[in-house]
């Protein structure tokens, strides 16, 4: 019988530790996985027609947001939201979440902001482009003779 309540006591014991140890693993895991980065806005290789655009997304374990080197305020709950201008053309953005540990994550967005110009000279086909069926191939006096003698027709018999 003692054996038995040895036996009870030490399987006890070790599910007790097992229990802690799953708490404090539970508890830790965001400060052992890092920061961790969303971003809701823009979609990546987006177009847009407009020049200011809205990035936006939810950061966990972060202390630090920075938006292309400009550091970003993030709301209690991990939400921030950073307005961008745009120049004409391919953007990269870069957002950056630092940890309290001093840990990187970063993610990289791609757009491409077509303004009227831009797009009219990039996308659209060129309307103006010179036209071959108006060109007229000049007529020498001298090769006006010539030309009608090729244009003849040639009877295979005379071969």
């Amino acid at each position: 019988m003692q054996k038995i309540l040895a036996h009870i006591k030490v399987i006890s014991i070790l599910l007790l530790v097992l229990l802690v140890i799953g708490y404090v693993y539970y508890q830790s895991r965001n400060i052992i996985n890092g920061p961790q980065l969303t971003i809701t806005s823009p979609v990546n290789g987006s177009n847009t027609k407009q020049s200011l655009i809205t990035i936006s997304g939810i950061a966990l374990n972060t202390s630090v947001i920075k938006v292309n080197d400009r550091e970003v305020s993030i709301s209690e709950n991990g939400n921030f939201q950073e307005k961008l201008l745009l120049s004409p053309g391919y953007t990269i953005i870069e957002i950056e979440a630092t940890d309290r540990f001093g840990r990187i994550t970063t993610e990289t967005r791609e757009v491409v902001y077509l303004n009227n110009n831009l797009e009219s000279d990039l996308l659209l086909p060129q309307t103006t482009s010179p036209s071959t069926d108006s060109f007229e191939e000049p007529i020498l006096e001298d090769a006006q003779d010539d030309q009608a003698s090729t244009t003849d027709p040639i009877d295979l018999e005379d071969i």
